[in-house]
């Protein structure tokens, strides 16, 4: 049986909510990842980090993987997916 626990969080919550939710989640996915600060300390502990940008629409959707997903977030329906 699975015992992962997931978590979707949007990037706009208080920071203190997000640091406390991700503590205790085995996978999660923020969105809107624009308006976090410094996502390198909040990810430190996940092991795995995908970023999709222009989530869903057909012909501008694009995957970064690894360290290179967490900088220069600016794209609109951005993604990341992080897990341990």
């Amino acid at each position: 049986m699975n015992t992962d626990i997931p978590s979707i969080i949007p990037g706009t919550a208080d920071r203190e909510k997000i640091i406390n939710v991700m503590k205790y989640s085995d996978t999660v996915a923020i969105y809107k990842p624009t308006a976090l600060k410094d996502l390198h300390e909040l990810t430190k502990k996940f092991t795995n980090i995908i970023r999709v940008d222009f989530a869903g629409i057909p012909g501008k959707e694009r995957v970064i993987t690894g360290d290179e997903a967490l900088n220069d977030i600016h794209e609109y329906l951005s993604i990341i997916l992080l897990w341990r």
